[in-house]
């Protein structure tokens, strides 16, 4: 599934019941140029003010050169602005797919747009599965943010292929993770 031009996705109601943003997306495009399961780019977003944001994606590709990342995130990110205990919280899950001959190619999630938070809590869970170089679980080139109470959980696992390089549990190669109030917790298995 991809999110491109200016697609917006956005919550804005308020409250227990908010209205909440849930995407489930798995790719199947076999040797493929790309054979992602989310991807957003261009100026695409998502925000919420009170509603959960919800997005996992699989990449399911076995063969081919194609990309075969589970999530990307680019664009102009994801965002929750609500403040208090009903603020949205933004959930995050990508597994990549198994094979192919592409160069960086089998991140579970990959960020290249910021995912910021006030209050609300950030779960990032991704994991590689590649055999080629590029099977990191989680890869920020981005910022992650809370500048509120919103806790920050990262947890990557990088492929257990013998043949499969650079699969790091999480790679933070540029921007970083911050949080005002809120507990930072990295968990990276390679």
């Amino acid at each position: 599934m991809n999110m491109t031009s200016s697609a917006v996705l956005s919550s804005t109601s308020t409250g227990a019941s908010a209205g909440t943003i849930t995407i489930t997306a798995i790719s199947h495009e076999e040797n493929a140029d790309a054979d992602d399961g989310f991807v957003m780019s261009n100026s695409s977003s998502i925000t919420s003010v009170d509603g959960a944001i919800s997005i996992t994606g699989e990449s399911e590709g076995a063969s081919g050169s194609g990309t075969k990342h589970g999530v990307i995130i680019g664009g102009n990110g994801i965002s929750s602005t609500g403040t208090g205990g009903n603020a949205a919280t933004i959930t995050l899950v990508g597994t990549s797919g198994t094979s192919g001959s592409g160069a960086d190619d089998h991140r579970g999630v990959r960020l290249t747009s910021g995912v910021t938070s006030v209050d609300g809590n950030i779960s990032i869970t991704g994991t590689g599965r590649g055999d080629t170089q590029g099977s990191s679980g989680v890869v920020v080139s981005t910022t992650v943010s809370s500048t509120g109470t919103g806790d920050i959980a990262i947890i990557g696992t990088g492929s257990s292929d013998g043949s499969a390089t650079l699969a790091h549990g999480i790679d933070i190669d540029s921007g970083g993770v911050t949080a005002t109030s809120g507990a930072i917790t990295l968990t990276g298995t390679a």
